[in-house]
């Protein structure tokens, strides 16, 4: 059976003691696609980055054990030694070093484990969980004039993960790496990563950065475009974007917004942001919507006519904390026959709807 993307990512923190970049995350996934995570571990530990990490521990079968047992469970040999104690019989009991780190994978992140400490285990699910985020947001590890790799970020990012600072440290993440449209006319070209684009939609030319003339190609991944609005957005001309998955608007005004998606293409999921709603116009094919925090105004898409020329057309609005009993906020798709509606997190009060 092949390995998990997040059991590579996991492979990552135990033996690199850092988060994984996509491009070799992918490269150990191929190498296991007809191992065990055991065996693929095993492989792992003869790489020269791993090697040069444990530097010359990883042949010593109390200084390995030490290591991976510090990396999953944040102890040290003085906090637990008995635990480590019997890790290294484990390991002199005739299992591979790769079997050893399996095992102790799955005694981690056991219901016994989580009712002892819950605390490790958490951290533990929380760093792997980080790593697996960082391979999808970062394709590669840079690199100075010299050829030497800057694994800072991978390094810090699993640092500072705690039990419970899961969404800040994806935050972070994501704040190291969006990439900003600028004043001028911008032409963005993406790659594999799953990549976060921001701009911002505003009356004022020099804080406006979303321009009709503006070229996003996102290429592979599952990209994200995040637009604040301060005012209405009256569409892209000459300009486009393209193989962008998730838009995310964010109106930030005290008014209700148009957002014109003419030459926004295929967009797969949109979340609708703010006090007062944002109204799409011009879209050419159906996204699943979801509107967060929305009190005044009508959520609402209007779609090109032949996008919803049928007779079985169906949208998807996921609702989290819109309207109050005492406002309820209105709903209009006009053209679609089926609307599946899902409340999430906390109750919300709509109108418009049959």
């Amino acid at each position: 059976m092949a390995v998990t993307q997040a059991q590579v990512a996991q492979l990552y923190v135990a033996l690199f003691n850092r988060a994984a970049e996509g491009e070799g995350l992918r490269n150990w996934m191929a190498d296991g696609a007809n191992k065990t995570v055991a065996q693929l571990a095993d492989s792992m530990l003869q790489a020269p980055a791993v090697r040069t990490y444990f530097n010359g521990s990883i042949d010593n079968d109390k200084d390995y054990i030490e290591t991976i047992y510090k990396n999953i469970l944040g102890k040290d040999y003085s906090q637990d030694p008995n635990g480590i104690d019997s890790w290294v019989k484990h390991l002199q009991a005739g299992h591979t070093r790769g079997e050893t780190l399996v095992k102790l994978f799955e005694v981690a992140q056991s219901d016994i484990a989580r009712a002892a400490d819950p605390v490790a285990a958490q951290t533990f699910a929380n760093k792997t969980a980080i790593s697996e985020y960082v391979s999808q947001r970062i394709g590669n590890v840079s690199q100075d004039e010299e050829g030497n790799y800057n694994y800072t970020l991978f390094k810090q990012i699993i640092s500072d993960t705690n039990a419970t600072n899961l969404a800040h440290q994806k935050r972070l993440v994501d704040d190291a790496v969006k990439i900003n449209f600028t004043t001028n006319d911008d032409n963005l070209v993406g790659n594999s990563s799953d990549n976060i684009y921001e701009t911002v939609v505003s009356g004022f030319m020099g804080t406006n950065t979303f321009q009709p003339n503006d070229k996003l190609d996102a290429g592979r991944g599952n990209d994200t475009l995040k637009v604040s609005l301060d005012t209405n957005f009256t569409g892209l001309t000459t300009g486009y974007v393209k193989n962008v998955e998730n838009l995310e608007l964010t109106n930030t005004s005290n008014a209700v917004r148009y957002f014109n998606m003419n030459n926004i293409e295929n967009i797969k999921n949109i979340v609708m942001i703010g006090n007062y709603a944002t109204r799409l116009t011009n879209e050419s094919n159906i996204a699943t919507l979801t509107a967060s925090d929305v009190k005044q105004g009508e959520i609402a898409i209007v779609y090109n006519p032949a996008t919803v020329s049928g007779s079985n057309d169906t949208q998807e609005l996921f609702l989290e904390n819109v309207g109050t009993k005492d406002q309820k906020v209105g709903v209009n798709f006009s053209g679609i026959e089926n609307l599946n509606i899902t409340t999430k997190t906390q109750a919300s009060f709509i109108s418009g709807v049959d």
